[in-house]
């Protein structure tokens, strides 16, 4: 299964690594049963090249209305045609099981897909 992590990082440095630092090591936990890509919308080249150290994928778009920022993002995960996209803030964590869980979830046979 393919999620597309979405998020939109603006300034505080140090907490947006830590969350890609956080996710990348999520991602490798959960591969291969579950395909975990991080996409990030960011206005900064400080938070592209923190992105770009933990292989984040991003577009560099004004923070400036909101919501561009959060449909370029989106835009960007959509060729790699995702089963699904969980949205989260770039200070949002979670852990690898429930990420498993929601995985499981979304394969059974009446889950909206």
């Amino acid at each position: 299964m393919k999620i597309a992590l979405i998020t939109a990082a603006w300034k505080r440095p140090q907490l947006f690594e830590f969350f890609c630092w956080y996710w990348s090591e999520i991602a490798k936990q959960l591969n291969p049963d579950v395909q975990l890509t991080i996409y990030c919308a960011v206005s900064e080249k400080q938070s592209e090249a923190i992105a770009s150290k933990y292989s984040v994928r991003t577009i560099f778009v004004q923070n400036d209305p909101l919501h561009k920022k959060w449909n370029a993002v989106v835009k960007l995960a959509q060729p790699d045609r995702p089963d699904y996209c969980l949205f989260m803030g770039s200070d949002d964590f979670a852990n690898g099981t429930l990420i498993r869980e929601y995985a499981r979830r979304m394969a059974l046979p009446n889950a909206a897909g």
